[in-house]
């Protein structure tokens, strides 16, 4: 059986899958970032969800998504 890798597509920030996050959907950034302090001012729900999800810096970052 081969595996199927399913890619979300999103189409900006107030794509849906951002604004009402589905269980298993995970998207976060660089804690205490620019891109957090945006989050969180201009979209504090989309933040509050994506805080548990937010990494230390850049190259954890990119090894959570490995």
């Amino acid at each position: 059986m081969v595996g199927e890798k399913i890619f979300e597509e999103v189409s900006g920030i107030h794509d849906t899958k951002f604004q009402h996050p589905s269980l298993g959907f995970r998207f976060g950034t660089v804690h205490e970032s620019s891109a957090e302090e945006y989050m969180k001012k201009s979209f504090p729900d989309v933040h509050e969800y994506m805080k548990h999800f937010n990494q230390p810096n850049t190259p954890q970052g990119v090894a959570t998504l490995k």
